[in-house]
């Protein structure tokens, strides 16, 4: 499969995952901000992405690629939503989560070992 394909696939599973936690975060709130979820998305998840897609590879320090989007995930939705004490419980582990699961998900079932190629998952069909 061509590795845009797989790129787009993993960037939009990663980010009906981030919308998925930060709803399930936001779940016991009256309104919920559904603009700022899905604009928060877009920057974290997307713009993240396509960040560490363009920086991986080109001498970039594994810090700066995975650094930089991880730190935009982990701060900006606290700040933006006005997370409580309650909601950061959830959503801190979550969004620490999220990513690896994913690519243990892609790398374990399909083989795509590019998600998070700092660390390899082997793939199902090898074990067989």
């Amino acid at each position: 499969m061509n590795d845009i394909i797989k790129f787009l696939i993993n960037m939009l599973v990663a980010l009906i995952v981030f919308v998925f936690v930060l709803f399930f975060v936001m779940r016991n709130r009256p309104e919920k901000p559904v603009f700022k979820i899905i604009l928060l998305s877009i920057i974290a998840v997307v713009g993240g992405m396509i960040f560490a897609r363009i920086s991986y590879g080109k001498g970039v320090p594994w810090w700066i690629f995975y650094g930089i989007p991880a730190f935009i995930t982990f701060v900006l939705p606290p700040i933006v939503l006005h997370m409580t004490k309650h909601e950061l419980i959830f959503y801190i582990p979550a969004s620490v989560l999220m990513a690896p699961v994913i690519h243990v998900f892609f790398s374990f079932f399909f083989g795509w070992h590019d998600y998070m190629p700092l660390f390899y998952v082997p793939w199902l069909q090898d074990l067989i």
